[in-house]
């Protein structure tokens, strides 16, 4: 009995990287290149790339902007990741044909 349950929890399939940075488009190999070293990447490394990111949250109204105040190589990666997680909740969707250095708004 309990092994089973073990099974259906592996079988279940979560959004993980791969399903958020997707390869399609013109620049597949591209976006597949960084998928691939997104996915080798140490923990520190990734922890540096993505999480400790220097940004101004400023609250007006009933909007939340994120600012981000630095750049580095992943930002558009990790930029990437945001618009398919919005494109998949379906609150808004990925705008065609735009820049992916924007400011986000929750």
């Amino acid at each position: 009995m309990n092994s089973s349950r073990a099974q259906k929890k592996t079988e279940r399939k979560s959004p993980g990287a791969p399903g958020l940075l997707p390869e399609t488009g013109r620049w597949a190999d591209k976006h597949g290149e960084q998928k691939r070293s997104v996915l080798k990447m140490a923990f520190k490394g990734f922890l540096n790339a993505f999480l400790r990111l220097p940004c101004q949250i400023v609250r007006t109204g009933r909007r939340i902007v994120v600012r981000l105040l630095s750049w580095n190589p992943w930002l558009e990666v990790l930029l990437r990741g945001v618009d398919a997680l919005r494109a998949m909740s379906g609150s808004r969707p990925a705008p065609r044909g735009s820049s992916p250095f924007r400011p986000l708004r929750c």
